[in-house]
């Protein structure tokens, strides 16, 4: 294992302890390891714990590695140093599934805007699926995306237009994201997808190194262009469109931390660059969290107020300095 990731994992464990003893509540941490061995030793801890602190430190860690992993995907898939989880408008096709919701119940339900949010993500990544294979060039992919979420980001306005204040006070808000609004019994089936799609991720390094030096050299070597494009694109569809079902859409952390792995690494080699990717997304996201919920007299900050301090200087940096994938 490389000296990058082991203090990549030292770092992100430390963080895990930082959120679960820190709140609203604090809870020293011998309390926590002795309530964490049994939880009726103090009841009231076990339950912020299990109930809150746990769940929404799980959903942190796995929507970051999610975002993070798929940006990378996507930036090698489509040659583009700029591509994000949300380019091809995955994430604005879930928020159109959840503003629908709010619009028909007036309320944001769990079940029912994770529901929406995933069947809006899902048409979109059909839609962009079937173009793909119809499309050859990134370029025109790219373009068409930018154009779904240009559509997509239409229909919210006008459902907003339509919707009672509430409902679009009550949309603004998810539309914020956050890592808060999972709950323990839903922990499992984001586990599963996110999981799956890390997996299927990992297992494409070779096909995405062959990418990274052009189609012609891909196909040279035996790599199916067609199918390894279709194959990448359906799992960082996947990624995307689970975390903006659970969490919201979130930005900068799937555009960014890919960069910051190669500034890290100084390697494209995706063998080595996925794992860092996906620990130094989880390590951000969780880092962002803790902002989020530090400050309780100021109540929980909006996620998207605090990822672009992370996320904007690297993609001012990567754009100034022209830095390719």
């Amino acid at each position: 294992m490389q000296k990058t990731t082991i203090i990549l994992i030292f770092i992100l464990l430390a963080l895990i302890i930082v959120s679960l003893v820190n709140g609203s509540v604090d809870i020293p941490l011998r309390e926590l390891l002795t309530v964490i061995k049994n939880p009726d030793t103090n009841p009231v801890i076990a339950k912020i714990l299990f109930d809150i602190r746990i769940p929404q430190c799980l959903t942190a860690i796995l929507a970051g590695a999610a975002l993070s992993a798929a940006g990378l995907m996507l930036q090698t898939t489509l040659g583009n140093p700029l591509a994000g989880p949300s380019i091809l408008g995955i994430s604005t096709g879930a928020s159109v599934g959840a503003a629908v919701v709010t619009m028909i119940t007036g309320t944001m339900a769990a079940g029912a805007v994770v529901s929406g949010a995933m069947i809006g993500a899902l048409a979109v990544l059909t839609l962009i699926m079937s173009l793909s294979a119809a499309v050859r060039s990134n370029t025109m992919l790219l373009i068409i995306g930018i154009m779904i979420s240009s559509m997509g980001a239409s229909a919210i306005e006008l459902l907003n237009f339509w919707s009672p204040a509430e409902s679009v006070k009550t949309f603004a808000v998810w539309g914020m994201g956050t890592f808060a609004n999972v709950q323990l019994s839903q922990i499992p089936v984001f586990l599963m997808v996110c999981g799956a799609g890390l997996l299927s991720g990992t297992l494409m390094t070779k096909k995405l190194n062959a990418l990274l030096l052009g189609e012609n050299y891909a196909a040279s070597v035996g790599v199916d262009i067609k199918k390894s494009r279709l194959f990448l694109l359906l799992t960082t569809g996947i990624l995307t469109a689970i975390v903006t079902a659970y969490c919201g859409p979130v930005a900068f952390i799937g555009l960014a931390m890919p960069h910051v792995a190669r500034m890290i690494l100084k390697t494209s080699d995706h063998r080595r660059l996925f794992p860092v990717t996906i620990l130094l997304g989880a390590i951000i996201a969780l880092g962002c969290h803790i902002i989020c919920v530090g400050f309780p007299a100021l109540g929980q900050l909006p996620l998207n107020a605090v990822t672009p301090i992370f996320g904007a200087p690297v993609v001012i940096y990567v754009a100034t300095r022209g830095r390719r994938i």
